[in-house]
């Protein structure tokens, strides 16, 4: 439950007004990522808070949702490894 009202102060706090300043675009993108991830926050993250919660679904990756894994920033998908980048030639 507390996970809704954590949703809803991001939303609110990406501002009233729905101004596109770099940082309200991030707190508008961490908004849907926990909306997105809800029910995987509480089923596998319950007691997590904070940074907490994304290392919890970061180690959990593989038994999230298709709508969490989506939500997730690039940099978090499953065995902690950055993307692979072709070699220099």
């Amino acid at each position: 439950m507390w996970h809704r009202s954590l949703w809803l102060l991001a939303t609110l706090s990406a501002g009233v007004a729905g101004a596109q300043t770099p940082s309200g675009d991030w707190q508008a993108k961490h908004a849907a990522m926990l909306k997105a991830c809800d029910s995987d926050i509480q089923s596998l993250c319950p007691n997590a808070q904070g940074r907490a919660v994304m290392h919890c679904l970061h180690e959990n990756h593989a038994k999230l949702s298709p709508d969490c894994k989506s939500a997730l920033p690039s940099g978090h998908h499953a065995g902690g490894a950055p993307p692979s980048q072709p070699p220099p030639q």
